[in-house]
């Protein structure tokens, strides 16, 4: 099979050289195929234009998928052994909820690699009550606040925080859990003080959205931050950063011409800018934290 290039601006070449090293390393070799996920959910909902390769081979008509669909590779056998050592079987479950904001599928398989039993919900009866709550996400920050409202999760949410039910937010998932968003003047969930802002760069070379692998500082130990180590690498696909009013929010940082705030914790809430369940054997470890996390930091 081989990969015809349609749009392919520079920042996302770090993603397609992560991709190609995966492959290369993969014990069983033969699967060049893209697995089943959100591909065209991911190219379709993000509001920020992503690169896109056509992928064409035997059996294959009019594939399309961005770079992050790209990345829904599973882990090597090696990492999944690795993860699973001291868990044979599922730890307590988790709701994922499902709010028309993509990649949910990926979290969901991430989860079981990790021993979560993990079950996608966009009922908010459902979110209220679970037992631990993950809150992933990708697009814009009015579209998915008019999305939860209308199903009544925004509540759900802010009634299972109340609660101390240990929730993790991802990407989106974070960004609209502060006070507001940059992006079209939203007002968001409020979980945490702050604010959402744009990046702002002076940099020609840097393009927005930030994209690809990136080095994560953990700022403030966290329970679920504690397997992350000086230099560990995460996956990025965004162009707006948090900014909690409290300092103290601030778990972990990373750097694109400038310091940015990249994962936020207060009492029983945890969120990352990057995405864990695309972040290979470091994801994992952190999902694998939180599913033992008790919502005390």
């Amino acid at each position: 099979m081989r990969a015809v290039r349609r749009v392919l601006p520079a920042h996302a070449a770090s993603a397609l050289r992560a991709l190609a090293a995966r492959r290369a390393l993969r014990r069983d070799g033969g699967r060049d195929a893209l697995p089943p996920g959100d591909g065209a959910r991911h190219c379709t909902s993000q509001s920020e234009t992503l690169p896109v390769l056509a992928i064409v081979g035997p059996g294959t008509v009019g594939l399309v998928a961005c770079a992050l669909c790209l990345l829904e590779l599973l882990p090597l056998d090696a990492e999944r052994d690795s993860l699973r050592r001291d868990s044979d079987a599922p730890r307590r479950g988790a709701v994922i909820v499902d709010y028309d904001a993509g990649n949910l599928r990926s979290v969901q398989r991430a989860c079981r690699e990790v021993g979560l039993d993990a079950a996608i919900s966009a009922d908010a009866e459902v979110v209220r009550s679970a037992e631990r709550i993950i809150f992933p996400g990708v697009g814009a920050a009015g579209s998915a606040m008019r999305s939860l409202r209308a199903g009544g999760i925004d509540e759900a949410l802010i009634g299972a925080y109340g609660a101390g039910t240990p929730i993790l937010g991802i990407c989106l998932g974070l960004q609209i859990s502060l006070e507001h968003s940059e992006e079209s003047g939203t007002d968001t969930l409020g979980l945490v003080p702050g604010m959402v802002r744009r990046f702002r760069l002076t940099d020609p070379a840097l393009k927005i959205p930030h994209m690809g692998w990136n080095a994560v500082e953990v700022a403030r130990p966290h329970p679920v931050l504690g397997d992350v180590e000086p230099g560990d690498e995460f996956y990025f696909v965004h162009a707006y950063f948090p900014q909690p009013r409290d300092p103290d929010d601030v778990l972990a940082q990373a750097d694109y011409e400038g310091p940015f705030c990249c994962a936020i914790g207060r009492r029983n809430f945890v969120a990352t800018q990057f995405h864990p369940e695309k972040s290979g054997r470091v994801g994992l470890a952190l999902l694998k934290r939180f599913a033992a996390w008790d919502g005390h930091a």
